[in-house]
């Protein structure tokens, strides 16, 4: 199955879809996504998925800034876009 991941500046995927956009990277698997792909602690890097254990939120506030920092991410390129 083919995804699409949308990376932050340090290749953190921060955002995977099944369908192509522009700006996002294309990546192609027999298996299933891991659980968590888009919650900003994966790294895609040379065609392959690294998990960095040690970024991922350990509190529940955590989470939250981190669903927030996408949020504020994915709306800037939204208004990016539109200029």
């Amino acid at each position: 199955m083919k995804y699409y991941f949308r990376l932050n500046q340090d290749n953190i995927i921060v955002d995977a879809i099944t369908f192509p956009v522009e700006g996002y990277i294309e990546y192609e698997t027999d298996y299933p996504l891991p659980a968590g792909i888009n919650g900003g602690w994966w790294e895609y890097k040379d065609g392959l998925l690294i998990e960095h254990p040690e970024l991922k939120p350990k509190t529940q506030e955590e989470q939250r800034i981190a669903d927030l920092e996408n949020a504020i991410m994915e709306l800037s390129m939204i208004i990016g876009g539109m200029m």
